[in-house]
């Protein structure tokens, strides 16, 4: 190395440099010679713009990574080609305790450079918790989002996007990993408690504040145009004025608001609390609740199917109308106690229903037994048309089902509202 320095940067027809080679092999006491007569080989970069502090994460090396980061302390934001950096490299590649040494070397350095590695993306936009959740990296996690851990040191962004959109929460929907992990079950746990949600959760929930603050703006309009057609200090005429301020904004913003509201309420808000209480449950308790559901749907469903009293069965000279008298129920006679049976099966079948549906929405070929699950639905409520009352059908069914549907969306309203309330007033209480 004294007669010849140069040698010490000349690649080989792959691209790669002595301490390139060392520090994927391990070779520290090479390394250290390397970094001694020119530290500035640490920089160095390969074919693929990679340094000597990747190859070392990328096989493990822990002792080459601690030489290289006391030599040179600036490799450790060295990037490649693809914007990864060493911690990324170091979990693409399994190699979580490189990655846990690189992070307790991070907090000698400043907390925004610290945060800034932390939180840099790579070529695909996946940070390290991206990384660490679809690699289903336990440790490597827990060392992110632990109150105890790096998290708080300094901000890690668990709401943060990829290329594709998602978060790292939706990492675990998208990895095509069993469901019932209880692996994944662990990080979801931990990353909810950090804070983190679905891209999903977070566009409904920018969607809401841009129309409540659109709202405040139409209010605060109409609070100044009423100012000015109470007022006489002013020369320009108020019609002038109205005019020029309400062609700069939208009378149909409050509609559009409750649109939204409305919309998100009674599609997506339902959905997603329920989705969340299944995700947080365990397996076992998801597997409970799936045979609990099948069998309310079965009894109902042969609620319906053998009513309470059979059917009635009458012969042509006995009946004027055999063909609508066949198959009525002999319930149907007293049709509110009908009414009764047919309401309180169809609340317990559908929601059945419902809940196999959240839970089976994971589920391998989820689109053809969707299929299937409503195809019975539909044969549930054929079966109600049938065996009911011809003039009780025509009106009455259709009524109940719609009351069943609304009755459960106006639950979850009142609900809602009152949940909405109480925070707004505690808010207020934390402002005061």
């Amino acid at each position: 190395m004294s007669l010849k320095p140069a040698l010490a940067k000349r690649v080989n027809r792959d691209g790669f440099s002595p301490i390139h080679m060392a520090s994927a092999n391990g070779y520290t006491e090479i390394v250290k010679e390397l970094l001694m007569s020119n530290k500035e080989l640490s920089r160095q970069q390969s074919a693929d713009g990679r340094t000597a502090i990747h190859f070392a994460a990328i096989t493990g090396r822990v002792d080459v990574l601690r030489a290289l980061i006391n030599t040179c302390p600036e490799c450790k934001a060295d990037l490649t080609d693809q914007d990864e950096s060493a911690l990324h490299v170091a979990l693409k590649n399994n190699q979580v305790e490189a990655f846990e040494i690189l992070l307790g070397m991070l907090k000698e350095i400043n907390t925004e450079e610290i945060t800034r590695l932390v939180n840099a993306k790579d070529h695909d936009g996946n940070t390290i918790l991206h990384i660490a959740v679809a690699r289903k990296q336990l440790r490597a996690a827990k060392l992110l989002l632990d109150q105890e851990g790096v998290c708080s040191i300094f901000k890690v962004e668990v709401n943060s996007n990829n290329g594709s959109g998602y978060t790292a929460l939706d990492m675990l929907f998208h990895s095509g990993r069993i469901w019932d992990d209880p692996i994944d079950h662990k990080i979801r746990k931990m990353l909810q408690r950090a804070g983190a949600f679905r891209s999903e959760d977070i566009i409904v929930a920018v969607t809401s504040a841009v129309a409540t603050q659109q709202v405040d703006q139409q209010t605060n309009f109409d609070s100044y145009q009423a100012g000015e057609n109470n007022s006489t200090s002013h020369h320009v005429p108020e019609n002038n004025l109205a005019e020029k301020l309400c062609c700069k904004c939208d009378p149909l913003m409050p509609w559009k608001f409750i649109y939204t509201e409305v919309s998100s309420l009674f599609i997506w808000k339902i959905w997603s609390t329920f989705t969340q209480e299944i995700e947080n449950s365990t397996p076992e308790m998801r597997n409970s609740l799936m045979v609990v559901a099948v069998l309310i749907a079965n009894v109902t469903y042969q609620s319906v199917l053998s009513p309470p009293g059979g059917y009635r069965e009458l012969n042509a000279k006995e009946d004027p109308d055999p063909i609508h008298s066949n198959g009525i129920a002999i319930i149907a006679s007293d049709a509110l106690m009908f009414f009764f049976v047919i309401f309180f099966s169809s609340i317990g079948f559908f929601l059945s229903v419902v809940i196999i549906l959240m839970l089976t929405s994971q589920f391998p070929l989820k689109l053809l037994l969707r299929l299937a699950v409503l195809a019975v639905s539909a044969d549930f409520v054929c079966t109600i048309l049938y065996i009911a009352p011809i003039e009780f059908s025509t009106i009455y069914v259709v009524t109940m089902v719609m009351f069943v549907l609304v009755g459960i969306h106006l639950l979850y309203f009142i609900s809602w509202m009152f949940r909405r309330s109480r925070m707004a007033s505690r808010r207020k209480q934390a402002q005061g």
